[in-house]
C-alpha cells in the first residue's frame, strides 16, 4: 500500500501529490491502529513509516503548518499507543522521531513555533503516557525499564531543542521562553506524579544559563530579557514545588536556585536594556520570592540550621539582592553596600542560626573584594585617572563594613571558617584599598606631582603584605584557612619583594631612580630592611607550627638583609644615585668586610638563633653556607679586586686610612670566625678563615709597604734597585716568622703553613731577585736578615712546639689564649 500510493504520485502522477500525503497517513496511522491487535513490531513499522511520509512524498513541498500538525498527529497517536499497551520501544522511537523533526525545524528552515509545540509535546507526552500506563496498572513493578525512562529522555531531548531555538529565536524569543517555562512546569508535574526526580530540572535550568548568555547578543536583546524573566519564574516554581513534594528536596532547591541566580547574574546587561529603571527592581523581586520561598522550605525540617534546600534558597536570594545593589548603585559605592548586606546576613546568622546566612555573608564579603577590584575602582586607579580621596573612602568603608561583619559573625561558636575568611576578606580589602592608594599617588608622581616613587610604592605593598602575614600568623585560627592565610600573604609578600625590590625596580641594577631619604634612613630600609625584620619575625613565630614555612622566612629574611647591606654600602660611596660613578677600592674591601661580618654575627648567634627557630641542622647548613660564600668572596676581593697595586680597578687610592681600616675589619672578622669554628668543633672551616685571614693580612701589609713609599699612586713602576723591594724581603720574612711561631705554639697547621709559605717565597725572592738586583750594602743587608729571621724562626718554632706538645697543667676555670 505504502509503494503503490508513492508510486501513484511519484512515478505516474496518477493522483496529486496532496492525495498522497493523506494516503500515506491514513496506511501509517491504520497500521498503527493494527499494531494495537497484532503485537509491538507492528507498530514500529507504522511509525518509521509515518514518520518518512512528508519525506517520500516530497517534503519542501509542505507548508509549516499542516507539517507540524502531521508530525504532532504521529506524535499523539504514538505515546497514546505507548501508554495504553505499555510498549517501550514505541515510546522510544516516537521520541526519536519527534527530536529529529524538531531539529530539522531548528535548522531547514527555522520555524519557532514548530519547534517549541514539538519539543512541549514530546516532553508532556511522554509523561503522561507513563503515567497513563501506571494507571491502567500495566507498568511492572520493581526495576524501571525503558518506559520509566521516558519522560527524563523526553526533557533532555527537548531541552536540547530550546536551546537551539534560544540561539534562532532572534526577534521573537516568546516561543523559546516559553517552551523553557512549559518544561520546567513539565519536571514539577512529574515531580508530583512521581515519575521525575527534582534532578531533572537541571535541564530547563541549563537552557535559562545558557540563553541569558545568549541574550546580550540577540537582536532585540530588551525582548529577549524579558521572556527570559518568565521562564526563569517557571524554573524558580518548579524548584519550589519540587523541594515541597519530594523527599529528595536538595535536588530540586539547589538546583532552581543556582539556575535562576546564575542565569540572572548572567542576563545583567539585557535586563538593565529591557528594563533600564527597573532592572534593580526586578532582582530584588527575585530576592524576596527567594527570600519567601527560604522560610517556607524551612518550616518543612525540625532543623533548618543543617537543611540545605533553606540554604540554597539564602544563597539565592543574597545573590539577587547582590544583583540588585549593582544594578541600582554606583559602582564605588557598590563595595561598600554589598558589605552592608554582608552585615546583615551575619546579624541573620547569628539570631536564626539557619544554614546558608553564614555563608552567604562570606560571599557578600568576597563580592566586596571583588568590587574594589572592578573598574570603577581599581581600573581606573591604575590608570591613574581617579582621585585617592575617593579610592581611600571606598576602600576604608568596604573594609570597615566587612570587619564589622567579621565581629557579628564571631558571635557564633559553629562557624568558625566562615568568621575565619571573612576576617581574611577584610584583611585584603584593607590592603587593596592600600595599593590602589599609592598606585593613585605613583601615577601622580609620574607627572610631578606625586608623592611616591614607584621603588617606595613597591616597598609600602611588599610591606602591608608581610604585615599582614605576620599578624594573621601570630593570630592562629582553629580552620585549615586560618592556618594557611598568613603563610600565604607572607608568601606573596616575599615574593613580591623579590621581583620589585630586589630585582625590577632596585636603584642600582634595575629600573628604579634615584635613593629618596637620608643616608640609612632611607627608601632602601624601607624596601629591603623592613621586609627583613618582618620574615625574621614570622620565621621565630612560625618555627614551631610550620617549620618549613619559617625556614623558607628566615633564609629570604637573610637575602633581604644582604642586599639591604650592600645597597647601602653603595649608598655611603655615590650618593642617592646608585648608578653613577664607577667601583672604589674601599668599597669593594667594604662589601668583602660586610660579607664576612655577617657570617660571623650569624655563626655567633648560631645557638640563639636554632634557639628561636627550633631548628638546629637546617639553620646549620645556612649559616655554613654563608661563612664558606663570605669567606670565598672575601678572599677574591680584598686579596685581588680591591688591591690598588695589582687589582683590576684603575686610578689613584683617595681613602688609604678607609681602605687599611676595612682590610683589618675583614681580617679581625676572618680570625674570630676561625676562632669561633674551633670552639664548635668544626674544624675545617676554622683552618679555612684563619687562612684566609692570613693572606689578607699578608696582602694589606704589603699594601703598606707600597703606600709607605709611592702614596697614593701604588700602580707607579716598581724601582728593582730601591730600599722599597729591601723592604719587602724583611717585612714578609717577619710577617713569616709571626706566623710560623704562633702556629707552632697553637698548633695550627694553616698559620704554620703560610707562615712557612710567606718565608719560603722571601727566601726564593732574595736569591732569585735581591741577588741580582741589589748591590752593596743592601744586598749584604738582606741575606744577613733573612738569615737571622730564619734561625729565630726555626728556634721559635721548636720551642713552641715542644710547649704544645707537653702543655702544663690549668685549672678547670683558668682560659689559654688558644680558648
Amino acid at each position: 500500500l505504502y509503494a503503490a500510493s508513492w508510486a501513484a504520485c511519484s512515478l505516474y502522477n496518477f493522483i496529486p501529490l496532496e492525495t498522497a500525503a493523506m494516503l500515506l497517513a491514513a496506511i501509517s496511522l491504520g497500521l498503527l491502529a493494527l499494531s494495537l491487535l497484532h503485537g509491538q513490531a507492528l507498530g514500529l513499522l507504522a511509525l518509521a513509516a509515518a514518520y518518512l511520509v512528508p519525506v517520500v512524498s516530497g517534503g519542501a513541498h509542505w507548508a509549516d503548518g499542516p507539517l507540524d500538525a502531521y508530525v504532532l498527529l504521529i506524535v499523539v497517536t504514538g505515546f497514546a499507543a505507548t501508554g495504553l499497551r505499555n510498549w517501550g520501544w514505541v515510546g522510544a522511537l516516537t521520541l526519536a522521531g519527534a527530536w529529529i523533526w524538531g531539529l530539522s525545524r531548528d535548522f531547514l528552515p527555522f520555524d519557532a513555533l514548530g519547534v517549541s509545540l514539538l519539543a512541549v509535546a514530546a516532553a508532556v507526552l511522554a509523561l503522561a503516557a507513563v503515567a497513563l500506563a501506571r494507571r491502567r496498572a500495566v507498568e511492572r513493578p520493581g526495576k524501571p525499564g525503558l518506559l520509566a525512562s521516558l519522560p527524563a529522555a523526553a526533557i533532555v531531548a527537548s531541552s536540547l531543542l530550546v536551546c537551539i531555538a534560544w540561539f534562532h529565536s532572534g526577534a521573537a524569543p516568546i516561543y523559546a521562553a516559553a517552551t523553557t517555562a512549559a518544561l520546567a512546569l513539565t519536571v514539577a508535574a512529574g515531580v508530583r506524579l512521581r515519575r521525575l526526580t527534582p534532578a531533572w530540572l537541571a535541564g530547563p535550568s541549563i537552557v535559562a544559563v545558557l540563553a541569558s548568555l545568549l541574550a546580550d547578543a540577540a537582536p532585540d536583546r530588551a525582548v529577549g530579557g524579558l521572556w527570559l524573566l518568565a521562564s526563569l519564574a517557571a524554573i524558580a516554581a518548579a524548584g519550589f514545588d519540587g523541594a515541597l513534594r519530594s523527599d529528595r528536596s536538595r535536588t530540586a532547591a539547589v538546583t532552581s536556585a543556582v539556575g535562576v541566580a546564575l542565569a540572572l547574574t548572567l542576563a545583567g546587561p539585557a535586563l538593565a536594556l529591557a528594563a533600564p529603571a527597573w532592572d534593580w527592581a526586578i532582582d530584588a523581586a527575585f530576592a524576596a520570592l527567594f527570600a519567601a520561598g527560604a522560610v517556607a522550605l524551612s518550616r518543612r525540617t525540625d532543623n533548618p540550621g543543617s537543611d540545605w534546600t533553606t540554604a540554597a534558597w539564602i544563597a539565592g536570594s543574597a545573590e539577587t539582592a547582590g544583583l540588585a545593589l549593582h544594578a541600582g548603585l554606583d559602582g564605588r559605592a557598590a563595595p561598600t553596600a554589598y558589605g552592608v548586606l554582608a552585615i546583615l546576613l551575619a546579624a541573620l546568622a547569628v539570631r536564626v542560626k539557619w544554614r546558608g546566612f553564614a555563608e552567604s555573608a562570606v560571599a557578600a564579603c568576597l563580592v566586596s573584594f571583588a568590587g574594589l577590584l572592578g573598574a570603577p575602582v581599581a581600573i581606573t586607579a591604575l590608570a591613574g585617572k581617579a582621585d585617592w580621596r575617593i579610592v581611600a573612602a571606598a576602600a576604608a568603608a568596604a573594609t570597615l563594613a566587612q570587619a564589622a561583619a567579621w565581629r557579628t559573625l564571631k558571635l557564633r561558636q559553629d562557624v568558625r571558617t566562615s568568621v575565619e575568611a571573612i576576617s581574611t576578606s577584610a584583611v585584603l580589602s584593607g590592603l587593596l584599598g592600600l595599593f590602589l592608594v599609592l598606585q593613585t599617588l605613583g601615577a601622580s608622581g609620574a607627572g610631578g606631582s606625586g608623592l611616591v616613587d614607584g621603588f617606595t610604592e613597591a616597598s609600602l605593598r611588599t610591606v602591608l603584605l608581610l604585615a599582614a602575614g605576620l599578624l594573621l600568623a601570630v593570630r592562629g585560627a582553629s580552620t585549615t584557612l586560618g592556618r594557611l592565610r598568613g603563610p600565604v600573604l607572607l608568601g606573596l609578600g616575599a615574593l613580591h619583594g623579590l621581583l620589585l625590590q630586589a630585582l625590577s625596580l632596585h636603584p642600582w641594577w634595575g629600573l628604579g631612580g634615584p635613593v629618596v631619604g637620608p643616608p640609612v634612613f632611607d627608601s632602601l630600609m624601607l624596601g629591603l630592611l623592613a621586609p627583613a625584620l618582618l620574615l625574621a619575625e614570622a620565621a621565630r613565630r612560625l618555627a614551631r607550627q610550620i617549620k618549613a614555612v619559617a625556614g623558607a622566612a628566615a633564609a629570604t629574611a637573610l637575602l633581604f638583609l644582604w642586599l639591604w647591606i650592600i645597597s647601602e654600602i653603595r649608598r655611603l660611596f655615590h650618593g642617592a644615585t646608585l648608578t653613577s660613578g664607577d667601583f672604589a677600592y674601599a668599597e669593594i674591601a667594604a662589601y668583602a668586610a660586610a660579607g664576612l661580618a655577617l657570617a660571623l654575627g650569624l655563626d655567633t648567634g648560631r645557638a640563639r638563633l636554632s634557639a628561636a627557630l627550633d631548628s638546629k641542622s637546617g639553620l646549620g647548613a645556612v649559616v655554613d653556607a654563608v661563612n664558606w660564600a663570605a669567606l670565598a668572596a672575601g678572599l677574591v676581593l680584598l686579596a685581588g679586586i680591591a688591591s690598588p697595586w695589582w687589582g683590576p680597578l684603575g686610578g689613584d687610592l683617595h681613602a688609604p686610612l678607609l681602605l687599611g681600616a676595612l682590610y683589618a675589619a675583614a681580617v679581625l672578622c676572618g680570625v674570630r670566625l676561625a676562632v669561633v669554628a674551633r670552639r664548635s668543633a668544626r674544624p675545617v672551616l676554622a683552618q679555612a678563615a684563619l687562612a684566609g685571614a692570613g693572606i689578607e693580612g699578608f696582602a694589606l701589609l704589603t699594601l703598606v709597604v707600597r703606600f709607605f713609599f709611592h702614596g697614593a699612586a701604588m700602580r707607579a713602576p716598581l724601582r728593582e734597585d730601591s730600599l722599597e723591594t729591601w723592604t719587602f724581603s724583611a717585612v714578609w720574612a717577619l710577617y713569616g716568622l709571626a706566623a710560623l711561631a704562633i702556629g707552632a705554639g697553637r698548633r695550627d697547621m694553616a698559620l704554620r703553613g703560610i707562615g712557612l709559605a710567606v718565608l719560603l717565597a722571601t727566601t726564593a725572592k732574595v736569591f732569585l731577585f735581591d741577588l741580582d738586583h741589589l748591590e752593596g750594602v743592601v744586598r749584604a743587608a738582606s741575606f744577613l736578615a733573612l738569615g737571622l729571621v730564619l734561625v729565630v724562626g726555626a728556634l721559635a718554632a721548636r720551642r713552641f712546639g715542644a710547649a704544645g706538645a707537653n702543655p702544663p697543667p690549668r685549672d678547670a676555670g683558668q682560659a689559654t689564649w688558644v680558648d
